[in-house]
């Protein structure tokens, strides 16, 4: 099994730290079956901030747009 980073596209698994969407937008359309994302919460825990839910919401939505742009159209985001 190829474990890649950053991203290529003949890797069966790639591991990225850093800016998800600048990641993301690399990624092909439609190119993934599975998408796995852990967002920050949101709970003010460390090292994270307190957002409110408009500004949360606000990060959160080019992240989404990009994942479901890379995932295939039965494809799954958890």
């Amino acid at each position: 099994m190829k474990v890649k980073q950053p991203f290529q596209q003949t890797s069966n698994i790639a591991l990225f730290h850093g800016d998800c969407v600048k990641m993301l937008r690399n990624i092909p359309d439609a190119f993934s079956q599975l998408v796995v994302t852990s967002p920050p919460y949101n709970a003010g825990k460390e090292p994270e901030q307190h957002l409110t839910i408009d500004d949360y919401l606000t990060l959160q939505q080019p992240v989404i747009e990009e994942c479901v742009t890379i995932t295939w159209r039965d494809g799954s985001i958890c």
